[in-house]
């Protein structure tokens, strides 16, 4: 071991395993790595120094050429027998143990010889594999914040797509109108002067919001044609929501009415606003543009030293001029007693028991409409509106209701009945006028038509009687349940007999329906005489 120690001068230097290149100790036998002989390596270089020094020669060996303190370059291309050559501790155990024996230094166990595996080489013509890269697994709260925002916008757009479809957006656009609120995003207009405001909305909106009928007609007009009857509305495709939507509205076409007045000074209003003041005795107001819907319209004056004001509620659809005149005219109103009567929608009064209403002085317009209502037992019953004009005044308006008669209806239907009661008490079958038949529900077979057939045929055998007329009066006309009316009436009796008249008076209520087109009785009912007198011819 002393020549040992002279390899390395200096103990701090490393040393390495001139094999393998592991770190190994000046007192170390064998490298623990690869076991190579490591004294008798050293113990052979020792003695090439020495013949050195004594030479002054360097030596030749290709280990004395490397100093002992690099780390040689393991020798990975060895073969298995050069390995075998280079026993591992395991086969050098019988040198440690004499060591032992004789005072030597034991040498530390080594661990078994490993022999590294090669690199497989490709062969010939063969390319070289090279191992593939582990694919990368998502993260999970990726995939589900994909799965997520991808149903969101499926769902989106399944709702977008029913949401502002063209049925869904009538329906709600409809809706809107019956609140009378949030009306704009539902309409548009190409004209430049309409801006499209909830104000400007308002008319049309409350129209339609008092008459469901007509806001039914509207929609259905706009659903099935796309356009209203009077072509003022249309709806259609405007453009796009969120770029992909289609934006469904209803396009207004503006009218632009006139106002006139036949006096100077006179202050016009629209929906209460003064929009103008009459500069002569015939003057014009243009208006517009405006929503066709409904409006006020007023002409305020003085005519006569008399304050007249004209008022109306006008429904205004197209460029009309409405004519506001200051003056008046006075009518009876005739429909059904107790019937309540409107003018322009303002009450007038209530028909009496015989079913009139006098109107006197009032100011006529060329928009003035007369109407009635009248309670029945199951509710209420609006008539059917009369326009007047300025022909009516000094006469009689009759007012009818949806399924009565008019005066003049019921009045015709008796004149018919009774004219053919006379004609069969001159007819040998008292009861072969089939036109008479025909004025009654059931035809023959109907009761209230059985009574004429029968006292025709009795006037006739009365001997003394050389013969009669008959002539009824309506005195009111009252609708009914059913769409009936009532018909109250007198029927006058004259009765010849010899050179003198008996006439009786009889009092008698009919119910009158309207079956195909045609006005017909159901039932009558007569009252005794309540007069009865005779006079001379």
């Amino acid at each position: 071991m002393g020549d040992y120690n002279m390899v390395n001068d200096n103990n701090s230097t490393p040393l390495f395993c001139p094999n393998c290149g592991h770190p190994v100790s000046p007192d170390d036998a064998f490298c623990e790595n690869c076991g190579y002989n490591l004294k008798e390596f050293f113990s052979k270089l020792n003695d090439e120094k020495n013949q050195q020094n004594s030479q002054g020669q360097q030596p030749q060996t290709a280990e004395s050429n490397r100093p002992v303190n690099s780390r040689p370059t393991p020798k990975s291309n060895a073969s298995s027998k050069e390995r075998d050559s280079n026993p591992g501790p395991q086969k050098n155990y019988s040198s440690f143990q004499g060591q032992q024996e004789r005072g030597g230094r034991q040498p530390r166990p080594q661990p078994p010889f490993q022999q590294r595996p090669r690199p497989q080489q490709p062969r010939p013509g063969q390319k070289e594999r090279v191992p593939s890269q582990p694919r990368k697994k998502l993260a999970r709260w990726k995939i589900i914040l994909a799965v997520v925002v991808v149903i969101l916008i499926v769902g989106g757009y399944l709702f977008g797509k029913n949401y502002y479809s063209r049925v869904q957006t009538l329906n709600r656009l409809t809706n809107q109108i019956r609140t009378e609120k949030g009306l704009t995003p539902y309409f548009y207009t190409a004209d430049p002067s309409l801006k499209i405001t909830n104000q400007n909305l308002q008319p049309m909106a409350s129209y339609y919001g008092r008459n469901m009928q007509a806001l039914s007609q509207f929609k259905s007009q706009l659903s099935a044609k796309g356009v209203t009857a009077d072509r003022k509305f249309s709806y259609q495709q405007n453009g796009n929501k969120w770029l992909i939507f289609p934006n469904f509205q209803v396009k207004i076409s503006p009218v632009y009415p006139a106002i006139s007045t036949n006096h100077p000074n006179v202050d016009l209003k629209l929906n209460g606003s003064a929009i103008a003041t009459s500069s002569g005795s015939t003057y014009t107001k243009k208006l517009g543009p405006l929503v066709p819907g409904e409006y006020t319209l007023e002409a305020n004056g003085t005519v006569n030293n008399k304050q007249i004001d004209n008022k109306g509620t006008y429904y205004i659809n197209s460029n009309k001029d409405y004519l506001l005149k200051l003056e008046t005219i006075s009518f009876t109103v005739s429909s059904a007693p107790k019937a309540v009567i409107y003018l322009n929608g303002k009450q007038q009064g209530t028909t009496d028991s015989s079913g009139n209403l006098s109107l006197n002085n009032v100011p006529f317009s060329s928009e003035l409409n007369l109407t009635a209502k009248y309670h029945l037992p199951s509710g209420i019953i609006n008539s059917t509106p009369v326009n007047i004009s300025d022909s009516d005044d000094g006469t009689v308006v009759d007012i009818a209701f949806p399924g009565t008669m008019t005066f003049d209806q019921a009045s015709k239907l008796l004149k018919h009945i009774f004219s053919g009661f006379e004609s069969m008490y001159s007819d040998s079958d008292y009861g072969s006028d089939e036109g008479v038949a025909n004025y009654f529900v059931g035809g023959t077979s109907n009761s209230a038509y059985a009574y004429f057939p029968q006292h025709a045929k009795a006037f006739n055998k009365d001997d003394k009687l050389n013969g009669f007329s008959v002539s009824p009066t309506v005195t009111s006309v009252v609708p009914n349940d059913n769409q009936e009316t009532v018909v109250n009436f007198n029927v006058k009796y004259t009765f010849n007999y010899d050179g003198h008249d008996n006439i009786q008076m009889f009092k008698s209520t009919a119910i009158v329906k309207k079956v195909n087109g045609q006005f017909k009785m159901v039932s009558r009912t007569t009252n005794p005489p309540y007069r009865n007198y005779n006079k001379k011819s």
